[in-house]
């Protein structure tokens, strides 16, 4: 039987990691300081730290004192971590700025004086010439703004995009686009399809289905391998940068993280997260539109995913509560944080609107020092609100 597929425009969307919750801040810490676990244990607490944003604020003495560890992975984990946390974190911007004069790693040392200025509103030292001669968007030579994300829940997710923005929401995932149609952020996911495939066989198998032609890799490399927790399987995981034609034949760049895991040669899932922009914003949108597609979260366990929308109904009913668990305490990559991730997702704060309950996430370069907080979009004259943790 010919396998069918539920196209969302460009892509099926994925499952992003399950919220964390705020009262693991503290054993979530522990475990991070703790130097006789081992470097993967320690990330993916840090991990989890992360994606509590402000919640984690009770960690901040612990991430003060993992500034110093001796693993730079764990270094970078605390800094973002720090950064994620927000202004709540002002207590660490000694330790911050220790890092910043003598870590032996340039590109820690460039973060650590980012997370001091915006933590502390105390400008950092000026960059090196080189690093300042070189513009985020050199067609306009502007700065890139990152713009203020709305929340929206849905029937199966919850997700993260700017205002205007419009959404697409199935059982299997949400894909959001701009007003002109140039940006668009996607993950997408398809279970138990019968046989077997590779992260990026798989890529460049689906996106033709949506009406993508002219794909050319431009890049691609494998990130560490994912076992579920509830199996043992093993997914295999790769980024991949590419440029292509979609369908209304526009050229954008691209870039996808892509995770396949087969199960016994007889069937496989896939998972994708990424998003395009046009070729000349591909560098200044990736510092944010990581932070939409990664927003993603599932709301509704039990109806994600609808099995007979992916694959004939002849197959058995699906069990992916392994999945769920394992993207939850994973995520695409367990053991790094790539560079548009840690600049845009993990550099925005979690902030809400007292009057309407509507959250927004405002990145932290919008802090606003001499009102002392973030300026509501919708009312100028108003501060939002912290929101509460884990939400």
């Amino acid at each position: 039987m010919r396998r069918t597929f539920r196209i969302v425009p460009t892509l099926l969307l994925a499952l992003a990691p399950l919220a964390v919750c705020a009262d693991d801040a503290a054993s979530l810490a522990k475990t991070a300081a703790d130097r006789t676990k081992s470097a993967k244990v320690r990330g993916a607490a840090l991990e989890q730290l992360i994606a509590l944003g402000p919640g984690a604020k009770a960690a901040t003495p612990d991430l003060i004192g993992l500034l110093q560890d001796g693993n730079p992975l764990i270094r970078d984990y605390a800094i973002t971590c720090l950064a994620a946390i927000g202004p709540a974190a002002r207590p660490a911007v000694q330790g911050l700025a220790a890092v910043a004069e003598g870590d032996p790693e340039p590109e820690l040392r460039r973060l650590a004086k980012e997370a001091m200025d915006k933590l502390s509103g105390v400008s950092a030292p000026p960059a090196p010439a080189p690093r300042a001669a070189a513009p985020a968007k050199p067609a306009t030579g502007t700065a890139v703004v990152r713009p203020a994300m709305v929340w929206t829940t849905g029937r199966y997710f919850r997700w993260a995009a700017p205002a205007g923005w419009t959404s697409e929401e199935g059982t299997n995932g949400v894909t959001v686009t701009s007003p002109d149609g140039r940006m668009l952020a996607t993950s997408a996911m398809l279970l138990r399809s019968p046989g077997s495939s590779a992260p990026q066989a798989f890529l460049l198998g689906v996106l033709p289905l949506a009406g993508t032609k002219n794909v050319k890799v431009l890049s691609a490399a494998d990130q560490p391998d994912i076992a579920e927790p509830v199996t043992g399987m093993t997914w295999k995981v790769r980024e991949i940068d590419l440029a292509a034609t979609p369908s209304d034949g526009r050229e954008v760049k691209a870039r996808y993280t892509v995770g396949v895991v087969n199960r016994y040669g007889v069937s496989y899932d896939a998972l994708v997260v990424g998003f395009h922009t046009p070729p000349g914003d591909f560098d200044g949108a990736a510092n944010w539109l990581t932070h939409v597609a990664q927003s993603i979260s599932v709301v509704n366990a039990r109806g994600v995913a609808g099995n007979d929308t992916l694959i004939p109904v002849r197959n058995h009913p699906l069990d992916n509560s392994g999945l769920i668990e394992s993207w939850r305490q994973k995520g695409l990559s367990e053991d790094r944080i790539a560079k548009g991730q840690r600049e845009g997702m993990m550099g925005y704060e979690r902030m809400q609107d007292s009057s309407t309950g509507a959250t927004y996430d405002m990145p932290l370069e919008s802090y606003d020092a001499g009102r002392g907080g973030y300026v509501n979009p919708v009312r100028p004259t108003e501060l939002l609100d912290p929101a509460d943790p884990g939400q």
